[in-house]
């Protein structure tokens, strides 16, 4: 049995890991698998992606990226330190994304 196929016969511990507000980027790293079989136990009970599910970033790590951004306003270099593109970095800084983080 691979791990895609015990995460999907065992669901509990990625929800309690859900509710904790692990992001599914992380979870996927945690159990070795890719994003797709979190998404699918997710949806499977009922978790139609609310905010912070298939987020690459959490709550903490948006309000660093800014702090960050009005330090050094090089999004290339933050991108690189929280794996994600500069695009990325881009909206999180101009509130096109997490518009609702302070």
């Amino acid at each position: 049995m691979n791990n895609t196929d015990k995460l999907r016969a065992t669901p509990a511990p990625v929800l309690r890991r859900q509710r904790a507000n692990m992001s599914a980027a992380d979870m996927a790293k945690f159990y070795g698998v890719s994003l797709g079989p979190i998404y699918a136990v997710l949806k499977q009970h009922g978790i139609k992606s609310p905010a912070g599910i298939c987020a690459k970033l959490t709550v903490e790590q948006v309000r660093q990226i800014r702090k960050e951004y009005k330090i050094c306003r090089n999004a290339s270099k933050i991108a690189e330190n929280y794996n994600v593109c500069s695009a990325t970095i881009g909206a999180v800084v101009h509130r096109r994304t997490w518009k609702w983080v302070e």
